[in-house]
């Protein structure tokens, strides 16, 4: 079996010149379960002016290859998260869907294990299409928390789409199935103001509505030459 193959790496972006202010260099792995629209969205960090990446940190979004292809259970991104060589220092990141798991037992089961192997859990209830409409100006007041309790259900309503897909197909203009408007990325930090209104608990994540990728964003944006 082929490894995990590097999509894309953002680097760094400038030099420091202020001593003892940035912290050791260090890489922060992403492994998604989407193959498309998440793939869509982080090429559109990258190459976005409106996402500044921290100088001394690299992000490198993880590529699924030959009979990875396809395995986006949570548990079969764990598994090939562990073939990685990883270093102590370095973050290792997999974002999924809590609505994959219909029982609360299996749900907290991966985020232990992926806890006791050093691995990020980054997770959206029900999925990531709720992080995609957050990016769309006043979407949390006017569209999410009245629809609150049909986002999380998140029922098949046609057979290309479930609740929130096509509410974030008509609010956000793309499929999030196949790809990602890369210009709402402009909104990021809309996002991250809309997302901290909503539950950020992974361990609650499987019982509302919510998402902790927020954090993994501002995390990112942090730049310590200014702290």
């Amino acid at each position: 079996m082929a490894p995990l193959g590097e999509r894309f790496s953002i680097r760094r972006r400038y030099i420091d010149h202020k001593e003892n202010t940035v912290e050791p260099f260090k890489k922060y792995y992403i492994l998604a379960e989407g193959e498309k629209s998440e793939i869509a969205y982080f090429h559109a960090l990258k190459n976005s002016l409106h996402f500044n990446i921290r100088s001394e940190i690299e992000v490198i979004v993880l590529e699924r290859t030959e009979n990875d292809v396809h395995n986006s259970n949570p548990k079969k991104l764990y598994n090939q998260m562990l073939r990685l060589n990883r270093n102590a220092e370095d973050e290792y990141v997999i974002v999924f869907d809590s609505d994959i798991y219909k029982t609360t037992l299996g749900y907290h089961k991966i985020l232990e294990d992926m806890k006791n192997q050093n691995i990020r859990p980054i997770v959206t209830s029900p999925c990531i299409e709720l992080w995609y409409i957050l990016h769309v100006k006043d979407s949390l007041n006017d569209h999410v928390l009245p629809s609150k309790e049909e986002i999380f259900a998140n029922e098949k309503i046609s057979s290309k789409h479930r609740f929130t897909s096509k509410m974030c197909q008509n609010l956000c203009g793309f499929n999030p199935k196949n790809t990602f408007k890369i210009e709402l990325i402009k909104n990021i930090k809309h996002a991250v103001k809309q997302a901290e209104s909503l539950e950020s608990d992974m361990l609650k994540l499987n019982t509302t509505i919510g998402t902790n990728i927020h954090l993994l964003i501002v995390e990112l944006l942090e730049d310590n030459r200014f702290t």
